[in-house]
């Protein structure tokens, strides 16, 4: 799957390696929590380094200012022996890399998520990096055909991102990555970059819209006075209704 990927993501040859990681090296190298080490041991069954984007060998420049510290990107690919701790490896293996990462992983199906994280320099130690609000893709089949995925790798195509510099390159990459929820959503992806910023827009609305009616809903399971859970199912309908009209605007968007 590895080689496809490249293929379909169009990287250079110069940015590629395809370099197997051995996990013990990677865990013992990298500084992880004990916890961290052990998701590396029972969740992941190989760790791969697709490629390293830099300077010289994508002809991108490198964006150097204050604490944001572009000048290699490196894409990793994970083959998952679990997805039940996805989120919490996805974190660990962005800790465990000093710079951005683009990490690719796959599934017991073959299907494959995407994560990005975009990270600035420890103020208090400036040789360590802080990774922001990770981003996460659902898992996908690479190989489909269905107008969603499609749109979503052809975005995330070397010849699709910004070469102005790696900021920017990975930036492209970061808000693709964010915007791959509408797939989950409607089964479709933005086709413009005016498009896909607004998407990303409405999608930060619905999981704010999805985090009050699960604690609406919390709040009227709990009550037990009819007034209060009257007021509340009324609620609840409203954001049912607000949910609506957000997915609808997802849908003009794509």
């Amino acid at each position: 799957m590895r080689k496809e990927l490249i293929a379909k993501l169009q990287m250079p040859k110069r940015t590629v390696l395809n370099r197997n990681i051995p996990k013990k090296q990677f865990y013992e190298q990298a500084e992880l929590s004990n916890q961290e080490k052990e998701l590396i041991k029972d969740d992941i069954e190989s760790i791969y380094l697709l490629s390293i984007c830099r300077q010289d060998t994508l002809n991108v420049p490198k964006y150097v200012e204050e604490d944001l510290h572009y000048e290699e990107i490196y894409w990793v690919f994970v083959s998952l022996k679990s997805t039940k701790r996805f989120e919490k490896v996805c974190k660990a293996i962005h800790r465990a890399f000093p710079n951005p990462v683009v990490l690719v992983c796959s599934n017991a199906g073959q299907e494959i998520a995407v994560s990005t994280g975009h990270k600035r320099l420890n103020q208090n130690v400036s040789s360590k990096s802080v990774v922001e609000e990770l981003n996460l893709s659902p898992f996908i089949d690479p190989y489909s055909h269905d107008e969603g995925v499609v749109r979503f790798i052809e975005r995330l195509s070397f010849p699709s991102l910004s070469h102005q510099n790696l900021y920017l390159f990975y930036d492209d990459l970061s808000k693709a990555t964010e915007a791959s929820q509408i797939i989950s959503l409607i089964g479709s992806y933005p086709s413009k970059e005016l498009s896909l910023l607004d998407s990303t827009r409405v999608i930060k609305e619905i999981n704010l819209n999805a985090e009050e009616l699960l604690r609406l809903k919390k709040e009227h399971d709990d009550q037990t006075d009819f007034g209060e859970k009257m007021n509340t199912h009324i609620k609840v309908k409203q954001e049912e209704t607000k949910k609506e009209k957000l997915i609808n605007q997802l849908k003009e968007l794509c």
